[in-house]
């Protein structure tokens, strides 16, 4: 299972540890269910323009640097992740 949202920065411990222990429970879950027919899925966006991020949003050398750590080189943009998981 590739993950390549996870990468190790500086000061990023607790989402870190907060992506792990999804994506880890995520594949018990699997492991646990499938015998039942159930799926098991998480979602893990990366940076994602809301309101919490709009003061790094609007520093355009903040923006650029974040932008840079994505593989599209971009941040993503809300109704991205409502289409992923619709």
């Amino acid at each position: 299972m590739p993950l390549p949202r996870f990468t190790a920065s500086p000061v990023h411990a607790q989402p870190a540890a907060l992506d792990g222990s999804v994506a880890g429970l995520t594949l018990s879950a699997a492991a646990t269910d499938g015998r039942y027919n159930i799926r098991d899925n998480c979602y893990a966006p990366g940076l994602t323009r809301t309101p919490m991020t709009q003061a790094l949003a609007k520093n355009e050398t903040s923006l650029k640097l974040s932008a840079a750590l994505h593989p599209l080189d971009r941040i993503g943009e809300p109704d991205e992740g409502a289409i992923a998981i619709r």
